[in-house]
C-alpha cells in the first residue's frame, strides 16, 4: 500500500470522565423457538421459555472525551457535526432503543 489516500481525520478512542462503573441491562426473548429457526419458524406461544440475556451498560450521565488525529484536515464546525451525530444519530448498537445516543 501507499500513504496516498490515508485518512484526513483519525479518531481515536473516547475515554469516560466520570465513570464509576458499569449498569447491568436485560435483554429478554419471549419465543426463542419462533426467532431461531429462520426455515421452519415454530409460532410464538406462551409454552416457550424465556431466554434473558444480560450485558453490561454504561450509566446514563457519563460524560466522555474524544480524541481526534488531525492529519492536515481542518473543518471549524467537526466539533458541533459530531455532537449532532452522537445526539441524533448515535453510536453502537441498538441506538433505536436509546443505546449509545450522547447528549
Amino acid at each position: 500500500g501507499n500513504q496516498k489516500q490515508k485518512g484526513k481525520l483519525i479518531i481515536l478512542d473516547a475515554y469516560p470522565t466520570n465513570f464509576e462503573g458499569f449498569d447491568i441491562d436485560i435483554m429478554n426473548v419471549h419465543y426463542p423457538d419462533y426467532y431461531s429457526n429462520e426455515k421452519e419458524p415454530k409460532p410464538p406461544a406462551d409454552w416457550q421459555n424465556p431466554n434473558p440475556i444480560i450485558f453490561l451498560t454504561i450509566p446514563k450521565g457519563t460524560e466522555f472525551n474524544f480524541y481526534f488525529k488531525n492529519t492536515a484536515f481542518y473543518d471549524k464546525n467537526l466539533k458541533q457535526d459530531l455532537k449532532e451525530a452522537l445526539e441524533y444519530i448515535g453510536i453502537g448498537a441498538k441506538t433505536s432503543l436509546g443505546y449509545g445516543i450522547l447528549e
